[in-house]
C-alpha cells in the first residue's frame, strides 16, 4: 500500500472591491468613491487620528455567521493602511473601518484620516427606497 493522496476542495471566500463600499446615513447612501472625490474637491489634508479616540460601540459590519466573519477578516487583512480613513461632516467614520481594525490589531496608536466639511450632493438612493 502506497501513500493515498487526498484532494480537499478549495474554499472560496468572496472578495469585495473598493468601488462596492458604501456609507449610509440618514436614509442616504454614498459610494466610497464619491466620498474620496469630495475629499479632493475640498482639498482636504490628512491628519493623524488617535485610535484611542474612535468610538468602538457601533457595529459597521454585518456578521450573521462565520462566513460573514471570514469575509470581513479577509477585508481587514487585505486593507491598505496608507489610505486615510474618511469621517463624515458629523465626525462619524464614513469609510475606513477595516483599516481602523487592522491598525488596532497591529498595535498602531494613530491612523491617517480626512474630515469632510460637507457631504457630497451626489448620493445614491437608499436600498430601502422604492
Amino acid at each position: 500500500m502506497g501513500d493515498v493522496k487526498i484532494s480537499y476542495p478549495d474554499i472560496k471566500i468572496d472578495g469585495m472591491d473598493f468601488t462596492e463600499s458604501n456609507y449610509v446615513c440618514k436614509e442616504k447612501r454614498w459610494s466610497a468613491v464619491e466620498l474620496y472625490k469630495q475629499v479632493e474637491r475640498e482639498e482636504s489634508v490628512a491628519y493623524d487620528v488617535p485610535l484611542a479616540f474612535i468610538d468602538m460601540r457601533c457595529m459597521p459590519f454585518t456578521m450573521d455567521d462565520v462566513d460573514d466573519f471570514i469575509f470581513q477578516m479577509k477585508r481587514v487583512l487585505n486593507t491598505d493602511l496608507d489610505i486615510p480613513i474618511i469621517f463624515d461632516c458629523c465626525g462619524r467614520i464614513a469609510d475606513g473601518w477595516h483599516r481602523v481594525v487592522k491598525a488596532m490589531i497591529e498595535g498602531k496608536k494613530t491612523i491617517k484620516g480626512y474630515r469632510l466639511k460637507e457631504m457630497p450632493d451626489n448620493y445614491l438612493i437608499d436600498k430601502n427606497d422604492p
